[in-house]
């Protein structure tokens, strides 16, 4: 990082230590009427000469009482809010009314404005009733998400498309299309990616700082850049806390393994301008062996089913107000990984086993300056972040460990933005609102080698980018115009500039139109992109050299052989798409607490980075993978094959060239289509039954189709509801009971099964479905007994246990990793004290 880089980073994080202001309201002539309270909120805001912003799920079906007199704003607010659980605060100008103490942004620029796409959000207390003590197990239930990608459980045999173990962590993976198709912000801001996938780890970020996970499963390349093809999510940080809390949990897999430890340390501290939470958790999980489940101790001898795990991860997060204009943040998250698994290749105990070791060390700062004018909001913010996962090989013969690999995937972002956002022209309806942006981002990625064959790959891409969002209304409630109760277009523009690869302007457009106050109907169009990766373009290099057997090839001299290509391609170009949506979210007044969407989606991929040959074994035997072979390569086509390559004999003779029979490229191309299309299904009904008694039901539900061709020459393929791809369906649904001291909840998840496909004729695997219950009990009184709270769980209550398939190898294993776990049931108890 240059002087100028760090100058910008580490200007902001200092201004906003030594920051120190003042706050002051005064009486104001108010005349409302008594009207629903997304209606009020926006005239008392008008009244004070103020902008509003709040969450529109959150105050359907909500009634405001008439507010006349002088009075100040606070007392307003207070009066409209008593008893909703919604709280407000003003911050530059606007008044920012909170459920859970965060308002949803995501999916949007402007303040404020309406979101055309549907809206995933879970709040932090929704995780820890269900039972969920980290992102990883809430990533795990969400039916949106497909559990290939960066996953920790994931078997070593699963194709490198559908994800990898390295390092441990956790990624989304929003329909299957791939963890770097997911863009993962935390509050608003790309962190660093981990590994060589451009993957986001968010199991380093703790539950306890989490205020809500905010998704929008649809195509966001024009709001927020690359990456987000399939949708962005956004894990938003507690803002205040005013207390200590300290806990601690154990838990462990009934069948064996996974014995859990956990302890956690949250504290902060509220003024009248500004706040400070900090956060600490500590983690160790046990591995899950081979031989501690019935459907592997047989078929696996040696390998780990589940990585032993341990986690150090620290988050801070704070603001500052400098009068009532400006706002000073700051959040940082530091994260220490280490995790261990083996393997073997032969059940043979002369046969040496394998231990993979690793260890992840990531780090983030992001301040924040964001200053008032007028009606407008401005804002400057910077980025900091690494992560380095490192990884590696030991052999273990007569119990003698050594050493046979020590790796690095270092990665390195730093980022720079500034924005604003604010009415243009006022409306019958509403004011017009602009939001616009520009911002410069920087990704390094060092990939090197300490032992084992040598790599070194050093290389930086850095890019440019400005972006324009329009906010419309056409109609207003106040308006009373009878089957039009509000009409909001929106559109958006986003322009990047990748030097030496492209730049790319991707649109977007959206309607959101209510013909009655209990219905919004939605709908979303738009073009998305993402830009190679550092690994796609500038992985390991490799001609190898094999018996042509190994490719198909028949009928040939037992000498023949083929050289293959593997690894990056420089001259790749970003991945394309076009992304839609539309919505029907009802939300009836006269059922208070009631609210169900169903969403229809699609995705047309094009120009998908792909190796073409997707079945090895039969390169030179099947007619499809004719345009990427060369037969009777001439010298000239040797030459290319060997051009800028590390050279790999695998032949297990002397190269030849008179020998080779065919070049194989099998190098990353933007070569591929994919084609999604899919509904879900969002429901819940909330029921306040007396004396402190809430029951809530709700439920998701997924489904999904996919194909992909990779060529014109290729046949298409169908993905979703096939091994190692998303299953067409899945869904979560359940019941959680708040009563006095007691929280209930009860969830099933179902995964529908897939079909192995790697065999022939294809056989079916069964699908998954599992039970998770949670108790928490928070006993009453002061003293000793003050801020206790217990929590008791069993997540697949009645254990479960995947489908299997014969494995190729024992370090194969038999049962599909991406989409079913081999943990079992998990039986975990906490304890936690507010002081």
């Amino acid at each position: 990082m240059t002087t100028g880089r760090k100058a910008l980073v580490l200007g902001i994080a200092a201004a906003w230590v030594l920051a120190a202001p003042v706050m002051a309201a005064e009486p104001i002539e108010f005349a409302v009427a008594a009207q629903p309270l997304g209606t009020a909120l926006t005239e008392i805001a008008s009244a004070a000469g103020l902008e509003v912003m709040f969450p529109a799920d959150a105050v359907a079906g909500r009634r405001a009482p008439a507010i006349n007199g002088r009075r100040t704003l606070a007392d307003v607010l207070d009066q409209l809010l008593a008893g909703t659980g919604l709280t407000a605060t003003i911050e530059n100008g606007t008044i920012v009314v909170r459920e859970d103490g965060e308002i949803v942004v995501t999916g949007t620029r402007i303040r404020g404005a309406a979101i055309a796409s549907p809206l995933i959000s879970i709040s932090g207390a929704d995780m820890r009733a269900a039972g969920h003590t980290t992102l990883t197990d809430v990533a795990a239930a969400l039916p949106q998400n497909f559990g290939g990608g960066q996953t920790p459980g994931l078997g070593f045999l699963v194709p490198q498309s559908s994800g990898e173990n390295i390092g441990s962590g956790t990624a989304l993976n929003l329909r299957g299309l791939g963890q770097d198709a997911t863009l993962t912000l935390l509050n608003g801001r790309r962190l660093s990616f981990g590994g060589n996938r451009q993957a986001i780890d968010i199991s380093a970020i703790p539950v306890a700082a989490v205020e809500r996970l905010e998704i929008v499963a649809d195509g966001a390349s024009a709001l927020y850049g690359s990456d987000a093809v399939a949708g962005v999510a956004n894990v938003i940080l507690k803002r205040d806390y005013d207390g200590v809390t300290t806990s601690a949990r154990f838990g462990a897999s009934t069948d064996g393994g996974n014995a859990q430890q956990q302890y956690g340390l949250v504290a902060g501290t509220r003024w009248t301008t500004g706040g400070v939470i900090a956060t600490y958790d500590y983690g160790h999980q046990s591995a899950v062996l081979w031989r501690q489940r019935s459907y592997t101790a047989e078929t696996n001898d040696g390998l780990t089913l589940y990585p032993e795990l341990e986690h150090h991860s620290l988050v801070a997060s704070g603001h500052q107000a400098l009068g009532s204009d400006i706002t000073l943040g700051l959040d940082a998250l530091y994260n220490w990984r280490r995790d261990r698994r083996t393997y073997a290749v032969s059940e043979s105990p002369a046969v040496p086993r394998y231990t993979v070791p690793g260890h992840v060390e990531s780090l983030t700062i992001a301040p924040s300056l964001t200053v008032g004018a007028g009606r407008w909001s401005l804002a400057a913010a910077a980025t900091y972040g690494f992560d380095r996962t490192h990884y590696g090989t030991d052999m273990i013969a007569a119990g003698v460990a050594t050493p046979t690999l020590r790796a690095c995937y270092c990665n390195t972002a730093w980022s720079a933005e500034v924005n604003a956002d604010g009415p243009l022209f006022r409306l019958p309806a509403g004011d017009a609102r602009l939001a616009l942006g520009a911002g410069y981002r920087v990704n390094d990625f060092h990939a090197y080698r300490t032992v084992g064959p040598a790599q070194d790959v050093d290389v930086s891409q850095d890019a440019y980018y400005a972006f324009g969002e329009f906010s419309l209304p056409l109609v207003a409630p106040e308006q009373g115009l009878g089957l039009v109760h509000r009409l909001t277009l929106n559109a958006a523009v986003r322009y990047e500039k990748y030097p030496g690869i492209d730049s790319v302007a991707t649109p977007r457009f959206g309607i959101v139109y209510a013909p009655t106050p209990d219905l919004d109907l939605k709908a979303s169009w738009g073009r998305s992109f993402k830009a190679p990766t550092l690994w796609q373009q500038y992985s390991g290099q490799i001609v190898d050299l094999r018996p042509a057997s190994t490719a198909g090839g028949t009928g040939l001299p037992a000498s023949a052989t083929v050289l293959s290509v593997f690894g990056g391609n420089p001259g790749l170009k970003p991945e394309r798409a076009s992304t839609w949506s539309v919505s029907a979210a009802l939300h009836p007044e006269a059922l208070p607490g009631t609210s169900i969407e169903i969403s229809g989606f699609g995705i047309d991929y094009d120009e998908r980075i792909v190796t073409p040959i997707t079945q090895y074994a039969r390169a030179l035997s099947d007619p499809v993978f004719a345009e990427f072979i060369v037969e009777n390569p001439s010298a000239a086509d040797i030459a290319a094959a060997f051009a800028d390559r590390e050279f790999i004999n695998r032949a297990g003779a002397d190269y030849d060239p008179a020998n080779v029979v065919a070049v194989i490229w099998n190098a990353n191309v933007n070569a591929a289509w994919q084609k999604v299309r899919g509904v879900d299904v969002a429901a819940r009904q909330r029921f306040d039954l007396g004396a402190d008694t809430v029951l809530v039901l709700s439920g998701s539900a997924t489904w999904m189709r996919s194909r992909q061709k990779i060529s014109q020459t290729q046949p298409e393929m169908r993905l979703a509801g096939t091994v190692f791809n998303p299953p067409k369906f899945r869904a979560r649904g359940g019941a959680s009971l708040a009563a006095g001291a007691f929280d209930l909840s009860a969830f099933v998840n179902h995964i529908a099964g897939v079909d192995q496909t790697r065999i022939v004729p294809a056989e079916r695997l069964h699908g998954m479905t599992t039970l998770d219950l949670s108790l928490l009990y928070r006993p009453a009184g002061g003293g000793l007994l003050g801020g206790l709270e217990f929590s008791l769980s069993a997540m697949n209550a009645f254990n479960a246990k995947p489908d299997t398939f014969p494995p190729v190898l024992i370090l194969d294993a038999p049962y599909d990793s991406t989409n079913y776990s081999a943990l079992g049931r998990v039986v975990s108890f906490g304890i936690s004290k507010s002081w």
